[in-house]
């Protein structure tokens, strides 16, 4: 019978047990790195004189690596500088988003795109000198909280100036117009003729106007004790179906005592 021949298994180095730095001694028997003061491999006790010097480790041999700058004698580190290239990419993000948003909301919002555009076209209209003339703003209805005999409340929006619309102030002390429109609508500007033009000293004549818009803002104007024509800026008047004029004070006749507005006028815009 044959006799088998065994064949011992061959020894495995394992790994080295970490990377070997720059310097190093690397050990030509299980290839552990040594520091360059040894003599033998501490981790087999190899002897290290015929031991590789370690360069550069494995990991960073092919990765580029930035070095330190060198100061020559007296100089100092340099900061980081301002850079104006920065602040304009920075700012143009700024811009980039702001646009943005705007036009969200533009899109979004009725009340922000109706703001925006009657900015824009009061900017044009100023720049440019064509702002539309107000037009007239035909009334649907009008009623007043008092009046004398054959000066009714229609008298102050006919088309005549030598009619007028009177109250008693002895029985209504504040007496008001209540005014409404057929549509909504944007009135700009307002015209008065104040008290009765045939015998203007005769009467009182509206001195305060209280003005209610029947969007909830409201506005005072103060005539001047005068029968010309007297034309006045409206504000807030947007959107709005009717409104109220009260007269809140007056100027003293000589005589009577009901107070007339010969007439009222409307101006502006659907």
């Amino acid at each position: 019978m044959a006799v088998r021949t065994r064949v011992a298994p061959k020894p495995t180095v394992a790994p080295p047990s970490k990377e070997p730095s720059p310097g190093d001694l690397i050990c030509g028997q299980c290839g552990e790195g040594n520091e360059p003061v040894r003599k033998f491999c501490r981790r087999c006790g190899n002897s290290l004189a015929t031991a590789e010097v370690a360069t550069t480790s494995r990991s960073r041999r092919f990765l580029p690596q930035r070095k330190a700058k060198v100061l020559a004698a007296g100089e100092r580190p340099e900061h980081r500088k301002f850079s104006f290239g920065t602040v304009v990419r920075v700012g143009s993000y700024v811009v980039l988003a702001a646009v943005l948003i705007g036009g969200i909301a533009y899109g979004a919002l009725p009340q922000v795109r109706d703001a925006i555009n009657s900015r824009v076209s009061g900017a044009v209209d100023a720049v440019t000198g064509s702002a539309p003339r107000p037009k007239p703003v035909a009334v649907a209805s009008l009623t007043a909280s008092s009046a004398i005999a054959e000066h009714p409340a229609a008298r102050a929006i006919d088309p005549y100036v030598n009619t007028y619309w009177a109250a008693s102030l002895s029985r209504d002390a504040h007496p008001k117009l209540t005014v409404t429109f057929a549509h909504a609508q944007n009135v700009s500007m307002m015209l008065f003729i104040s008290g009765d033009t045939a015998a203007e000293a005769s009467e009182p004549r509206p001195k305060t106007l209280h003005i209610v818009f029947s969007n909830g803002k409201s506005q005072d104007i103060t005539l001047v004790d005068s029968a010309k024509p007297q034309q006045f800026g409206i504000n807030g008047a947007h959107g709005i179906t009717g409104m109220t004029i009260q007269i809140m004070s007056v100027y003293s006749s000589t005589s009577g005592n009901a107070v007339a507005l010969a007439d009222v006028e409307f101006f502006g815009s659907q």
